[in-house]
């Protein structure tokens, strides 16, 4: 009862902490609650931060505000079933079997990310992903910038997938993720590269963060004090032992520090999230505050209900109390989802049931126990198979996911189609045309209505859901030859895919910018005399973005008398003109555009990939 008291005094008092922490003086140990291996890796790492000649962040940090340290918490796989651990700013140390002491720091960004908090080596207890920010002040005061949940679809937690990106080695580190998720390209305050690839993952490692990893020091000998010079700081092994692999690309993001806005660079490892700075050129890369955030979620952002009290009545009550179970959401009944269609039992809290993908005949699984109006389980008969359903307003519709990432959500049969952001339902915005779509189980209808035109046309098509992915497969005009095909991605929230068999047409969700190779969105190399590359961001028919002649000019365009046709103004150096480009084949993929700028001189483009279209020149 104490620690949960705790808990809720870090959130009340607002100790939520800032972004950076002062190393201006020698570290002071922390309350390692009487165990000696937490002590010992602490002064390892940290017992010299702040004394002379010694110019680095902390690795642990200092105790968490109102954080308990003789804290054990279940872990099905420890003896006994739980573990102990310690929070500090900038991790949780745990000691999983006391018979062995030694010490780990678990995979916390990736159940920040997730939702998925580990109980145990494969066992797991769903959550809503965190709320907290990422990096700098409190969101209460910083609401604006990236929480952990912003990163749940461009996130890997296995081995490369979707979200993976090439090897960009050597390349300019420009993506910028909005609190939304939405990522864009932005010329960034100051020139930062990719400095490693971690194949396993697929991602990119900005090279300030990979030095950072791989640093000698000055560490300090735990177990007589002695100062041991010119040593790794992170151990022998940095990604094992304190980072773990890159589970995102590098991104810049805005957020206040200290009260000031700041644009700075965040990645997220497995167990750490760094940070770059360009406002402390002294120590411009940083852990953040990991530790922190990941207690604030688990023990205040995922409780819901104030803690009990250890103080007795005052008066003992006459009779005995009457309890009533809680009221749970009733999950009983079949459902028209996003990608399947699902039939469930509910007895009490116990979920049992099945689900059919659309497309396919074969029955899978479900098993799962209601909390309030969530829904946690499994799939497929296995436990490490997740599943999250939340129940609306009303008990007609759900919205969740299936292993932390992937949509699904979906309505009661008999009430209608699926609501707008489930699966293709609601507006889109598109490389060509805004759609409305609806979808009701697997069948799909709806307009578009082309930029360059005034007149919304049909739309029909089919769903399917294998893999537990989505696939349209539909036509044009009402005329089923004119096939599309659109591949929706994990988080429901943009697809790609073409009409006929090569041409492009891929599309977010409305109000968002289009992902990277969709339309305009992306990195263009550039031909004639109109610079080296371009990093635009489409957003409906508006496209702006910037480019590098020698320097860093900008442009903007709109798609307006030629859906395959955009034009703009350029700007550079104080100077400014019109460009008009055009895309090669209505858009097929690899993409390339012809074009010209003043009229007169050369300016196309094309993807990596491919090469440069021929003639450069169209006017």
């Amino acid at each position: 009862m104490k620690h949960k008291r705790g808990l809720i005094a870090l959130s009340a008092l607002g100790l939520i902490l800032p972004f950076a922490l002062s190393i201006a003086s020698a570290a002071t140990e922390p309350d390692f609650g009487g165990v000696s291996q937490f002590r010992e890796r602490w002064v390892a790492q940290d017992a010299l931060v702040g004394t002379p000649g010694v110019n680095r962040p902390y690795t642990w940090g200092p105790n968490i505000p109102g954080a308990p340290t003789t804290l054990s918490e279940p872990y099905v796989n420890s003896p006994g079933g739980t573990r102990r651990v310690l929070y500090l700013d900038k991790a949780r140390m745990e000691i999983n079997d006391p018979g062995t002491g030694f010490v780990t720091t678990g995979l916390a960004v990736k159940e920040l990310v997730s939702g998925m908090r580990q109980d145990g080596d494969t066992t797991f207890t769903a959550l809503a992903p965190s709320q907290t920010q990422v990096a700098g002040d409190s969101v209460a005061v910083n609401p604006d910038t990236p929480v952990y949940a912003s990163f749940r679809n461009v996130v890997t937690l296995g081995n490369a997938d979707a979200n993976s990106k090439p090897n960009a080695v050597g390349s300019t580190i420009n993506a910028f993720i909005a609190k939304n998720g939405t990522v864009s390209t932005i010329v960034p305050p100051v020139n930062l590269t990719v400095g490693a690839f971690e194949v396993q993952t697929g991602h990119n490692i900005a090279a300030p963060f990979e030095a950072f990893k791989f640093q000698s020091g000055p560490v300090t000998n735990p177990a007589n004090g002695a100062t041991l010079p010119n040593q790794p700081l992170y151990t022998t092994n940095p990604t094992s032992n304190v980072f773990g692999l890159a589970i995102s690309e590098p991104y810049w993001v805005t957020s206040k520090i200290a009260g000031v806005d700041r644009i700075v660079l965040v990645q997220l490892f497995e167990r750490r999230v760094l940070t770059y700075n360009p406002a402390l050129p002294a120590n411009p890369v940083e852990m953040g505050n990991l530790g922190q955030h990941y207690y604030q979620w688990r023990y205040v952002e995922s409780v819901t209900t104030p803690p009990p009290t250890t103080t007795p009545p005052t008066t003992p009550p006459t009779t005995p109390p009457t309890t009533t179970p809680p009221a749970v959401g009733n999950f009983a009944g079949t459902w028209n989802t996003n990608f399947a269609q699902v039939a469930l039992n509910q007895s009490g809290n116990t979920v049992v049931g099945t689900y059919t993908r659309y497309g396919e005949a074969t029955t899978t699984a479900i098993n799962g126990t209601v909390t309030g109006d969530t829904l946690n389980g499994y799939y497929a008969g296995n436990p490490s198979f997740h599943l999250t359903f939340n129940l609306n307003a009303g008990g007609s519709t759900f919205g969740g996911n299936w292993g932390g990432t992937y949509q699904w959500c979906g309505v009661k049969s008999g009430s209608g189609p699926l609501p707008a952001g489930c699966g293709f339902s609601g507006n889109w915005s598109t490389n060509i045309a805004n759609m409305n779509l609806t979808q009701n189980g697997s069948t799909l209808t709806g307009t578009y209505r082309r930029y360059d035109e005034a007149v919304d046309k049909a739309f029909n098509g089919t769903v399917a859901g294998g893999g537990g992915v989505l696939t349209l497969n539909g036509y044009y005009e009402g005329v089923p030859s004119q096939t599309v095909t659109f591949n929706m991605n994990a988080g429901g929230t943009n697809f790609d895919g073409h009409w006929g068999t090569t041409y492009q047409w891929c599309g977010a969700r409305s109000g968002n910018s289009l992902q990277n190779g969709c339309g305009w969105s992306g990195k263009w190399n550039l031909g004639g005399a109109g610079g080296t590359v371009a990093n635009l961001t489409q957003t409906g028919a508006n496209v702006s973005g910037t480019y590098v002649n020698g320097n860093n000019g900008t442009v903007n365009g709109t798609i307006t008398g030629n859906v395959w046709v955009l034009n703009g103004t350029w700007h550079i150096n104080g100077l400014n003109g019109p460009f008009k480009w055009t895309m090669v084949s209505y858009g097929a993929t690899p993409q390339k555009f012809q074009g010209n700028y003043n009229s007169t001189y050369a300016w196309c483009g094309y993807r990596d990939g491919t090469t440069a279209p021929s003639p450069c020149f169209l006017s």
